[in-house]
């Protein structure tokens, strides 16, 4: 496994939103500037990517920014749709800043997209999340 990036990550996720000027409803979308810790690896079968949400992030989870950052990776770094293995990973310390005595906990989730190409740009929707291991990822 070869490793790609390992640091602090921002990306922009957007938030819409609806507001009304008198009997007119205007839509509009706002940029989030987000942060994660992000490590990204080749491998075999393609590219995984890690997004541990931190405690200190001052925009969108790496949940609910999933989508987003997806296509980041993609469009940005230019790795393949199909041979982009997106996981989100909380723990106790980096994501909620608890400190616990003996193990910490760690929950991962393997986010598939459906994706769609639009020109020359990849868009990630429906975000399907389901718990992996370490172990299913090659990590132990």
């Amino acid at each position: 496994m070869k490793q790609l990036y390992s640091g602090r990550y921002a990306f922009t996720a957007y938030q819409n939103v609806i507001f009304a000027a008198g009997a007119k409803q205007y839509a509009h979308s706002l940029p989030i500037k987000s942060e994660c810790y992000l490590n990204a690896f080749e491998t075999n079968v393609g590219i995984v990517a890690i997004a541990t949400e931190l405690y200190n992030n001052p925009g969108m989870s790496v949940d609910n920014g999933a989508e987003f950052l997806a296509e980041e990776l993609v469009n940005v770094f230019n790795y393949s749709p199909a041979g982009l293995a997106l996981v989100t990973r909380y723990t106790d310390k980096e994501s909620y800043n608890e400190n616990h005595s003996g193990s910490e906990k760690e929950r991962l989730a393997l986010v598939t997209f459906h994706w769609e190409l639009k020109g020359n740009i990849w868009y990630a929707h429906n975000a399907q999340f389901s718990h992996i291991t370490r172990a299913r990822l090659g990590l132990e």
